[in-house]
């Protein structure tokens, strides 16, 4: 794809099903930053600034009123910012949204699900901007960004980057890094809460249809714990990509102090209850200790923004052990 950059367009027509978008960006406004120096985008008199994505730069006028997101972590910095999207997609499995957004998303018109929007409802909901990731939508870039302004991050994993640049294309900047700060201030605080958190050892393990993770720092709920402070088992600390995956015959790679499981889709269609009646699933220290929590799979997995975050240190502040339990 080569023309990052969005041109003005007055209109845009829906003819024989192909999709051209020819919609004016008139609506004027400015970053909330008032006047503070950014990483993604930069911003002239008018309200028209230019925000850095993965897929190049994309011009965007004023303050986006019509968003259109296509995945849970575009859904959540959306709403954590006071946006109300007109559009969305559904996951694939459970619900269709995390448990902690399904309220958000009432009256939300949704637009086919996250491996398959539907590029035509899409046009007719006449989006000023369109939020989606690289690793879940590039192929279909050129289709949406002749839609309206389209802003892809890499992937997911990156959420706080990820948060500051979709808060760029929204015009809402400084109340993202105030955010992320107050976030970042309370993770510290449930860590200073355990003494020294590093003495804690945790893992999280998802248990899918044949395959069964340990996420790694550079996950989303791997990065969480991380600001928190507390250790994460070597084979989950040395994996280079979000996770490492576990099989049935090296469980005892999750040992850890305290243990997080998550379900993706129906547990009878996963290796769970093979797994935890196995002795390397029994032999960890927090199976020992009764320190193993099931998690709602669609907050710790699919809940990746702000509020996703706070979901997931409400629950380490309930579970994870105080210095004097240990």
């Amino acid at each position: 794809m080569t023309d990052n950059a969005l041109p003005r367009r007055s209109r845009r027509l829906l003819v024989a099903g192909a999709l051209v978008a020819s919609l004016a960006l008139a609506a004027c406004g400015s970053d909330d930053d008032g006047g503070e120096a950014t990483t993604t985008a930069s911003a002239d008199a008018s309200g028209t600034r230019t925000v850095q994505t993965a897929m190049g730069p994309v011009t965007i006028t004023g303050t986006p009123k019509r968003v259109v997101v296509l995945d849970t972590p575009e859904l959540d910095t959306t709403t954590t910012l006071g946006v109300t999207p007109v559009g969305t997609v559904k996951a694939a499995v459970g619900d269709g949204f995390p448990r902690y957004l399904a309220d958000k998303a009432k009256g939300i018109e949704v637009v086919g699900e996250i491996e398959a929007p539907n590029l035509v409802a899409i046009a007719k909901l006449k989006p000023d901007l369109i939020l989606s990731s690289k690793v879940r939508d590039e192929k279909r870039y050129a289709q949406l960004s002749k839609i309206a302004p389209t802003v892809f991050t890499e992937t997911p994993a990156d959420w706080k980057a990820n948060v500051i640049t979709q808060a760029e294309a929204l015009g809402k900047a400084g109340e993202a890094r105030r955010l992320l700060t107050d976030y970042e201030q309370r993770a510290k605080a449930v860590g200073k809460a355990l003494g020294d958190p590093a003495d804690t050892t945790v893992s999280v393990v998802r248990w899918l249809p044949g395959e069964i993770r340990l996420y790694s720092p550079n996950s989303f709920v791997g990065s969480i714990l991380k600001d928190v402070g507390v250790a994460l088992p070597p084979a989950a600390e040395k994996a280079s990509d979000i996770n490492a995956t576990l099989s049935l015959e090296n469980l005892d790679e999750a040992d850890a102090d305290v243990v997080y499981q998550t379900v993706y889709g129906p547990a009878k269609d996963t290796d769970q209850a093979r797994g935890t009646a196995l002795p390397a699933w029994k032999d960890i220290d927090a199976v020992e200790d009764g320190r193993v929590y099931d998690e709602p799979d669609d907050v710790w997995m699919l809940g990746i923004g702000i509020t996703g975050a706070q979901q997931v240190l409400n629950e380490l502040e309930k579970t994870l052990p105080a210095a004097e339990s240990r």
